[in-house]
């Protein structure tokens, strides 16, 4: 049981960066999805860091991709945020929802639309996965309104 006041081993592991202590914790009986007082396990933060190696341990070891946290946000949401093209794609091919919607309603699609910042090679990634570029997030916005809104041009081509 998550004790989400305190970070569970698996989660300091994955602070530390260190592999080899997030592998052990896992083996001595740790839960790979311990949440912590934001609702996030620790494969949220391998994802922000873009700690790769974390990432797919933490996937092979059975960690829910679509664990969503208190914003409903999911790993995959944190990838786009922080733009971890890597990240995205383990997430991705471990069957992470592409669609997932956090409370404002944004998918993954629309949070990389707006860290962009002309990169388009995660957006790719998505539009590959299935996302839809028109469906809109509670404020009536699309990842494809977003780009041309922000004057993204670039991303706005992608999405076409």
């Amino acid at each position: 049981m998550s004790n989400p006041d305190s970070p569970a081993p698996v989660h300091k592991a994955v602070m530390r960066h260190s592999s080899p202590e997030v592998i052990q914790a896992i083996s001595e009986g740790e839960d790979v999805d311990a949440l912590d007082r934001e609702g996030r396990t620790p494969l949220f933060y391998a994802t922000k860091d873009g700690d790769t190696a974390i990432v797919a341990a933490l996937i092979e070891r059975g960690s829910n991709v679509n664990v969503q946290d208190k914003n409903l946000e999911t790993p995959l949401h944190f990838a786009a945020r922080e733009y971890r093209l890597e990240a995205a794609e383990l997430l991705v091919k471990g069957g992470a929802d592409v669609s997932a919607q956090d409370v404002h309603g944004n998918t993954p699609l629309w949070r990389a639309v707006f860290e962009s910042r002309g990169r388009g090679e995660l957006i790719k990634l998505l539009l590959s996965a299935g996302s839809d570029k028109t469906l809109k997030n509670k404020h009536g916005s699309s990842p494809e309104d977003l780009a041309k809104t922000i004057g993204n041009y670039d991303i706005s081509a992608i999405l076409g």
